[in-house]
């Protein structure tokens, strides 16, 4: 080894001893030491308060599913479903009918995507078909929206749904289908255009009947068709078979959805966009019961901790109570925001809410999103980037709504004791 080497070596060993004996000293890395303060890691949880509120609309247009059927239970009431559809003509597949043409059969044919109650022995869907008796706007339509029924009964009849995947048919009316195979064979004003055919058949009310006690989803546009089985003559004089399908296409339909609460345990909500303080809280899709939050404590924990460092924030809710029926809560929630007028604050196209950690809490297309766990039975998410922001008084929101990621397309529904609604706060501080 050469001179070089040596005092290479020296000179690090050396600078390796005066930096050990530093850190010993200074304590700069250490803990409990002279001059360094120890960090305290502490955490709060605390109930939120919170009210029970019935939001003035939910959209029931074009939401995916028609709603049919009927809820009866103690907790929440009576709720009754049923769906309106605009009737497409489907000029452009429409047959050539000889007057010949005479009808077999006629059938609504349609398939379910949703049930309420999904235990084996509760599937029976008693349903009838109304004759809708005035204009099928192309508007807004919401849960409590409704069109003149005519009385006119165009199809009846009961089934069991086995399967999802499957397909059902009641019948429907013969003197109704008779009437438009005579008009597209006599070809008939009303049945040469969309629009003359509006007029005269605006769509259907789907309803059930006989004491049905769960709500089918089922399948619109295309999938639910209006089929009618006619026998024709050909050129030659030899019959053949043929069908009409009028179907719900492209054109609009909705769901109404009503709620009789009078019976139940939240009898006392009764007027929109009023707070209520039952006994329970609860969140209801489709009919727009939700649970309102106020969450302005977080600025009494900032008053008391004001050095404090907001390291988690956590809301959790539940366990809920358990599940009503064959039915299940809700897959998630989201944290809208609210206001003294008690109503959701609509940004565009969505609503405004509490946003994921790392987000802008000024942003709306990251919202928190409070998933379902089976196992403990709570809905749970951090807003830590929220508690942090409302703490150092850069946003002043405090009221949300616990608001179900399902609210449009089904009837999912919890309820819950009002002291399991807690924020969990984890932070430190310098002693």
């Amino acid at each position: 080894m050469n001179l070089l080497a040596k005092i290479r070596i020296f000179g690090a060993l050396c600078l390796s001893l005066i930096l050990f004996n530093s850190c010993e000293e200074s304590g700069v890395f250490g803990i409990n030491s002279e001059d360094v303060a120890p960090v305290n890691f502490l955490t709060e949880s605390n109930t939120i308060p919170s009210t029970v509120v019935a939001l003035d609309s939910v959209i029931s247009r074009n939401i995916g599913r028609m709603m049919v059927g009927e809820l009866n239970n103690p907790r929440f009431g009576i709720v009754t479903a049923s769906s309106y559809m605009a009737v497409s003509l489907n000029t452009v597949s429409l047959p050539d009918l000889s007057q010949d043409a005479v009808l077999d059969s006629a059938f609504f044919s349609f398939s379910i995507s949703y049930l309420f109650d999904t235990t084996e022995d509760n599937r029976d869907l008693s349903m009838r078909l109304y004759q809708i008796g005035e204009e099928f706007k192309d508007t807004l339509y919401i849960n409590s929206s409704s069109l003149i029924n005519s009385g006119t009964i165009i199809g009846e009849g009961a089934v069991n749904i086995e399967r999802l995947d499957s397909t059902y048919q009641i019948p429907l009316d013969a003197t109704w289908a008779n009437t438009v195979i005579n008009g597209i064979k006599n070809d008939e004003e009303s049945y040469t255009n969309q629009l003359a055919f509006s007029t005269v058949f605006p769509g259907l009310i789907i309803s059930s009947f006989n004491n049905t006690s769960n709500v089918f989803g089922l399948q619109p546009g295309t999938n639910a068709d209006l089929i009618l089985y006619y026998t024709d003559l050909d050129s030659d004089g030899q019959p053949f078979n043929g069908e009409v399908i009028l179907d719900g296409g492209s054109l609009p339909y909705f769901n109404n959805v009503t709620s009789d609460r009078s019976a139940s345990e939240f009898s006392e909500v009764v007027d929109l966009e009023t707070e209520y303080n039952p006994n329970k809280r609860i969140v209801q899709s489709g009919v727009g019961l939700v649970t309102r939050l106020d969450l302005s404590g977080i600025g009494t924990f900032a008053e008391n901790n004001p050095s404090s460092i907001v390291n988690l924030a956590e809301i959790e809710i539940g366990p809920i109570d358990d599940n009503i029926d064959g039915s299940s809560p809700p897959v998630a929630l989201f944290l809208y925001i609210t206001d003294e007028r008690n109503s959701i604050i609509r940004d565009r196209e969505t609503f405004r809410s509490i946003q994921e950690d790392g987000a802008s809490f000024l942003d709306r297309a990251f919202p928190a999103v409070l998933l379902f766990d089976e196992a403990t039975r709570t809905y749970k998410a951090s807003i830590t980037s929220y508690v942090q922001a409302y703490a150092s008084g850069n946003y002043e929101r405090d009221q949300v709504f616990m608001y179900p990621v399902d609210m449009t397309t089904t009837l999912s529904t919890f309820t819950l004791d009002p002291s399991t609604i807690k924020l969990n706060i984890f932070y430190s501080e310098i002693r």
